[in-house]
């Protein structure tokens, strides 16, 4: 069965070459063609038909393990913008402050940290996000500026080499083959190409070989963009549509299989509005309520994803074998246990989010004011009652690793 519907499609334009014009733009000449995914093993997940269940942590987490990151003077992070776990290691980036790559073990001790603020080769100003070569061992990361580059590390940290990109991007991951996936996120490419793609894939020097989902940067109304369309699963790249809900598998030679489609239902946005000139498109996205994925995790069992829409932030696990859907825009846990649903990164098994030493600062205030009568009433989780003893308002952020009953 195949759907006639924008929402389960994506653009495909397969490349033959790429050229300059006489203005230096990027020609990519493509066969363009509109590829209809098979939708017979697609899950289907009916967002639009649920209420707002709440969330509450506690009733949803089968386990819990709290990991603080050690705080020294060369471990100090400001804000977790990625995350990954390999080869037991959590490697941090802070693309907000530190402008720094961390790592840490498995039980939290400081490693080192990439941490290259220059003009030179391996250098750079400012840090967008990260991707592991699983089979080589290695670390790609995403430098926009003072250029555009992919520079690469070995786990030590030692600079191997750099590849500048020749078109502005947001994201990017790496491919088995050597290749590169790059998310645009609609940003503006009209001085580097002569069409702008949301999706382009290169080979190991930047030379483009697929150009997917066409877009113009007139028509794309501001809304807040994910910080990565991209994530780990197994070891293995996915990519997820934050407009049209569509989560995809990506192989080794960067072609798309579609495995999740989850419908917004009437707050999905009507891409044809696209043909509506910029002004009156505009006005479309400013006037409707859609919705849009900023963030999707996954386990061996569950899928995570949150969604972003002009009037609220929610969260949800769907349950694989079951499909069964918790969706949340209000998430809470007990005092006696403190999780955040703003998943990071995941193990196999495992969901790993972020407390933020602020809010550990505040439930540490809020423990301390409670009589010792109170005290005994709350059952402590033993890891979460270190985490507020040994805590200091200067300490680097606590991960929270949890699995999900069944």
């Amino acid at each position: 069965m195949k759907s006639i519907f924008l929402s389960s499609l994506i653009i495909l334009s397969f490349v033959s070459c790429m050229k300059q014009n006489q203005g230096g733009k990027i020609r990519i000449e493509t066969d363009a063609t509109r590829l209809d995914i098979d939708t017979c093993d697609v899950t289907k997940i009916l967002l639009s038909e649920r209420s707002d269940d709440g969330l509450y942590m506690n009733d949803l987490v089968d386990s819990v393990q709290y990991i603080p990151l050690e705080t020294t003077r060369e471990s100090l992070i400001g804000s977790i913008s990625q995350l990954a776990f390999f080869n037991e290691t959590f490697f941090v980036l802070d693309a907000d402050k530190a402008q720094a790559l961390f790592a840490f073990d498995s039980t939290g001790k400081y490693l080192g940290k990439i941490a290259r603020i220059g003009n030179g080769p391996g250098e750079y100003s400012s840090l967008s996000n990260l991707s592991i070569d699983y089979s080589k061992k290695q670390i790609h990361l995403l430098s926009l500026n003072p250029v555009m580059k992919v520079m690469t590390f070995d786990l030590e940290g030692k600079f191997l080499s750099e590849m500048k990109i020749p078109f502005f991007t947001r994201s990017f991951t790496f491919l088995p083959n050597n290749a590169f996936v790059f998310y645009n996120g609609y940003c503006s490419n009209r001085s580097k190409l002569e069409k702008e793609y949301n999706l382009i894939q290169t080979d190991e020097k930047m030379n483009i070989q697929q150009a997917y989902d066409p877009y113009i940067s007139d028509k794309c109304a501001s809304y807040p963009l994910p910080i990565s369309c991209f994530y780990t699963y197994n070891n293995s790249n996915n990519y997820f549509d934050d407009l049209r809900g569509s989560i995809y598998s990506i192989d080794k030679n960067g072609s798309l299989k579609r495995r999740f489609h989850i419908d917004f239902g009437e707050h999905t946005m009507d891409l044809d509005k696209r043909s509506l000139n910029t002004e009156d498109f505009n006005r479309y996205c400013r006037e409707s309520d859609i919705y849009h994925l900023t963030n999707v995790s996954e386990t061996d069992q569950f899928l995570f994803f949150k969604v972003h829409s002009k009037k609220k932030v929610f969260f949800a696990f769907y349950y694989k074998e079951t499909g069964e859907l918790r969706v949340g825009s209000q998430v809470e846990s007990g005092f006696n246990e403190v999780l955040s649903a703003d998943v990071k990164a995941t193990t196999s098994d495992q969901f790993i989010s972020v407390l933020d030493p602020l809010v550990i600062f505040q439930f540490k205030e809020a423990w301390t004011a409670l009589s010792s009568q109170e005290r005994a009433l709350q059952k402590m989780n033993k890891g979460w009652q270190r985490v507020l003893d040994d805590f200091e308002e200067e300490n680097n952020p606590t991960l929270v690793l949890f699995s999900l009953k069944h």
